[in-house]
């Protein structure tokens, strides 16, 4: 009995070590030589607008590069070099032009990367939106209440400045009210 149990763990071992094995072959196997670092996603506005794409090459022989972009954009790819040195990267960029039919929605466009033989494909979302016009800020109401006057005039500071501020007034109030009751005591 004490053999067998010997046997099974020698076996759940081997088991496990080859098991192992193959995963590690299929992680390898599976690697590209290079890396493509783009952003998952931009903002497009009313001006043309860049995708900077890095290629970066981590084999020791120098490949061709390939690179095809699709969306519903316009987009042109003024610089894209043929070839990728070993152990070296490739900085690129892609300009989106907007178009009056593309604002306010959002859409995936697919960038696809060959190097050598291997291949990445990314999406990126691209978003279109028009400029935002900065409105000025009304003024403080004009009832008279000087306490909503404050608050307004305190927010006219900034934020940091008004935090700042409301954070002096409550260590005021602290300390008034740790001096009254050290002054009771003493009576």
């Amino acid at each position: 009995m004490k053999n067998n149990i010997g046997v099974c763990f020698l076996a759940k071992r081997i088991a496990w070590l080859i098991s192992a094995l193959v995963f590690c072959f299929f992680l390898i196997g599976s690697a590209s030589a290079f890396n493509v670092d783009a952003p998952g996603s931009i903002i497009v506005f009313d001006s043309p607008r860049d995708i900077w794409i890095t290629v970066a090459n981590d084999s020791p022989i120098e490949q061709n590069l390939d690179i095809k972009f699709f969306s519903p954009a316009v987009s042109n790819l003024p610089y894209v070099p043929a070839r990728i040195g070993p152990y070296s990267e490739a900085k690129f960029a892609i300009t989106i032009f907007p178009s009056n039919e593309l604002f306010g929605k959002t859409y995936d466009s697919t960038l696809i990367v060959s190097l050598g033989s291997d291949k990445i494909i990314r999406t990126i979302g691209l978003s279109f939106k028009k400029t935002i016009v900065p409105v000025p800020a009304p003024g403080p109401p004009g009832n008279g209440n000087p306490i909503s006057a404050g608050l307004f005039s305190l927010a006219a500071f900034g934020s940091e400045n008004a935090l700042n501020i409301a954070l002096a007034f409550i260590a005021a109030i602290l300390l008034i009210a740790f001096i009254a009751r050290f002054v009771r005591r003493l009576n």
